[in-house]
């Protein structure tokens, strides 16, 4: 099932923040600088996945999975409450400037990955379904991706799923705003 939701993916009761980042083990998005200020571990576990795999291309299409926790200092939601980030690899460089672009392929595998996976653990969810949160336009402004793209293949993958739920988080701006 998918959604569209008005608010930000702190303000919702979701299960996991679906992030897509480079393999270069520098954040660039919004929700990216965002998770690494609200979260004690969350650049940590990113930067240390990017280094073991020598900032390649390697982690294109992979996913790693971070349980974080909100620490006292955020601004957001409740210190201490324990959340999971996906890390989707699937921005790459176009230019010597690291430029970012979204690999649609990449974006497919992950959300595959994470198909796979939550229709495996759904049980040990607290509503038998997973409530995946992705930002609006995910891959679309800094990776330059095309969002009717992404909105299909998003649609395609999770759309009739029972056991998941994707909320696609619309900001300050409302849904029917958006669509039209």
């Amino acid at each position: 099932m998918v959604e569209y939701r008005t608010g930000r993916i702190y303000q919702s009761d979701i299960d996991m923040i679906l992030n897509n980042v480079s393999y270069r083990g520098k954040f660039d998005g919004k929700l990216s600088a965002k998770l690494k200020r609200d979260f004690i571990n969350y650049h940590r576990e990113y930067n240390k996945l990017c280094k073991e795999r020598k900032f390649n291309d390697s982690l294109l299409g992979t996913v790693q999975i971070v349980e974080v926790q909100k620490h006292s200092g955020s601004h957001t939601g409740v210190a201490g409450a324990k959340w999971l980030v996906a890390n989707l690899f699937t921005q790459y460089p176009i230019n010597s400037d690291w430029d970012i672009e979204t690999d649609y392929l990449s974006l497919k595998q992950c959300f595959l990955y994470l198909r796979t996976v939550c229709n495996a653990t759904y049980f040990a969810t607290k509503n038998d379904y997973w409530t995946l949160a992705v930002e609006y336009k995910i891959g679309c402004d800094d990776g330059r991706g095309n969002w009717k793209i992404i909105k299909k293949m998003i649609d395609d993958i999770f759309g009739k799923e029972e056991h998941i739920k994707v909320l696609i988080m619309t900001g300050g701006n409302t849904p029917c705003a958006i669509e039209n």
